[in-house]
């Protein structure tokens, strides 16, 4: 669908008029009238579609609008305790445009607020602490269909352990999980209870979907990212090819019970679910999930520590493949040695002593590579004005400590001047700058094939390390999508060098 079908469908099932919208975005009833006819196309403002979309979210409230709008945007039925900011931001993406997996992955990343734990140390997957519950339930109860998991469920969320100092978690997720999107309050109120107990000592095995598709692959990281944040899920992918044709789903807490269920392909929804806690069918499960689990590798790992990020950023830079990367500020790759000397005799932080010495210890090793593979660098510009100010951290993403070296008119138009020679010098580095201050609440950052790095940059920062290879293909693409869209070869290389030399001269100027 194009822009203005889209607007058409918002503005029918809503009962908008033009003057409506246009007073709701302070633009004139024309300009509506002209995006509904086609005859302008979606506004390169951005914040014009997020008020579209915070004014259609506010007026969808009846069941017809809201089973309207989830068949046209594909998603599960938007139940009437879902958050209008939720249902806001599903709008504004479906209107950009912007619908594609990745980067309904990175704004769910920008959402994620859970303080991590703090608790430390490896679990050991035949040991559980877990205390079982006396309960009145059925040692075996079996349940049908959507609704029957949905009901065991409840009951395995009743039956978990809550005076235990730690337990285990196992679960294995190839099934469709719109059973329990369904139910805002029943997965916000589990979410909320399941955090706190991996806050209190609980560890989860996860074996990700195994399914060829990677909208589920990518909705499955979505819906755990708030568990993932807290550092205490160890997440796994089965590597090999599957047909898809059976899915299994396991939910089980060694000692206490297990909630297992089959069906015939992803989206099957006439299935059986078992939820037991006769102790020798728990055990065989378990021995089940780690027979599959022992074939799995990692998929996934999340940290807050920037000395463990320091260490993924080697992994990264260290390999002779293409790198992409999408980073606000400028690239620490692109900065010239003597900008990481000087940084380096200008701090004390060690965290940032041992960003700075990794890039300056591989700055010989960056442009010898760019003999061989492209390395595609998008990052902001700022104003003039912005950089004058000095308050741009150098290279890192945010601030790590009161001596952190900034930006001075002085040390950007250094940096600036250096990325000019690499363009000059190496025809395998592009530079792509972007002006949307919309996409840096994230850095994104890829080497080919091998590995993508997703960092949430407000605080409290935190950083997704992916290794499964169908993901990091997909956040390669959405990377080279961006890039493709400003442009970076041929013409669009010559406006970028000679945007940077206006900004070197305008950041002088104003630096007098």
């Amino acid at each position: 669908m194009t822009f203005h079908e889209k607007l058409q469908f918002l503005m029918k099932i809503t009962q908008t008029t033009n003057k409506d919208l246009a007073e709701s975005i302070s633009v004139d009833p024309s300009l509506i009238s002209l995006f509904r006819s086609g005859r302008r196309k979606m506004p390169r403002n951005h914040n014009h579609i997020k008020k579209m979309a915070a004014y259609f979210a506010r007026n969808i409230n009846a069941d017809y609008q809201r089973q309207a709008v989830s068949e046209m945007l594909d998603i599960p039925m938007i139940r009437s305790d879902y958050p209008a900011s939720k249902i806001e931001q599903l709008l504004y993406e479906w209107l950009r445009g912007e619908v594609d997996p990745v980067s309904m992955l990175l704004n769910t990343l920008n959402e994620v607020s859970v303080t991590p734990s703090e608790i430390s140390g490896s679990f050991s997957p035949s040991k559980s602490d877990a205390v079982p519950q006396k309960s009145s339930v059925p040692e075996n109860q079996f349940f049908f269909g959507n609704s029957g998991k949905l009901e065991a469920f409840r009951q395995l969320d009743k039956l978990m352990p809550e005076s235990a100092s730690s337990f285990e978690f196992l679960v294995i997720s190839a099934e469709s999980m719109d059973w329990l999107i369904d139910d805002y309050s029943l997965r916000k109120n589990f979410m909320t209870r399941f955090i706190s107990s991996l806050n209190h000592g609980m560890r989860v095995r996860q074996i990700m979907p195994s399914l060829n598709l990677l909208s589920r692959c990518v909705d499955s990281i979505r819906q755990w990212l708030p568990l993932y944040a807290t550092g205490q899920v160890k997440a796994y992918y089965y590597p090999r090819l599957r047909d898809n044709l059976y899915s299994r789903s396991m939910m089980i807490i060694p000692g206490v019970c297990a909630m297992v269920s089959t069906s015939i392909g992803p989206d099957y929804a006439e299935h059986t679910t078992v939820l037991t806690t006769n102790q020798q069918l728990i055990e065989a499960y378990v021995k089940e999930f780690y027979s599959l689990l022992s074939q799995c590798k990692p998929a996934l790992r999340t940290f807050t520590d920037f000395d463990v990020a320091t260490e993924c950023f080697r992994k990264i830079f260290y390999q002779n493949r293409d790198i992409l990367q999408m980073v606000s500020p400028l690239s620490a790759p692109s900065a010239p040695p003597s900008l990481l000397k000087d940084c380096i005799d200008s701090t004390d932080n060690k965290k940032c002593l041992d960003t700075y010495r990794l890039y300056l210890d591989a700055s010989d090793f960056f442009e010898t590579r760019l003999q061989s593979n492209i390395y595609v660098d998008i990052s902001r510009l700022p104003t003039a004005e912005e950089i004058t100010k000095e308050e741009l951290p150098i290279i890192l993403p945010y601030k790590l400590a009161p001596d952190q070296p900034c930006y001075t008119p002085k040390r950007y138009v250094l940096h600036l001047r250096n990325i000019l020679r690499l363009l000059n010098q190496y025809e395998n580095y592009h530079f792509v700058p972007l002006d949307d201050q919309f996409l840096y609440a994230f850095n994104l950052i890829t080497a080919e094939g091998n590995t993508a790095m997703l960092i949430k940059t407000s605080q409290p920062a935190l950083f997704l390390e992916i290794d499964r290879p169908m993901i990091v293909q997909a956040c390669q693409e959405y990377l080279y999508r961006q890039a493709g869209q400003i442009g970076y070869k041929g013409i669009y290389r010559e406006k970028t060098k000679s945007r940077i030399r206006s900004l070197i001269q305008e950041v002088e100027f104003l630096s007098k």
